[in-house]
């Protein structure tokens, strides 16, 4: 597996966690 692309599957999935938390927070 590539390592630049599994990197940024990483910090997408983890961009999407923080998305979902702050979401969360806010409503």
């Amino acid at each position: 597996m590539d390592n630049l692309n599994l990197n940024k599957h990483i910090s997408g999935q983890f961009n999407a966690e923080l998305e979902h938390i702050r979401t969360q927070v806010l409503t």
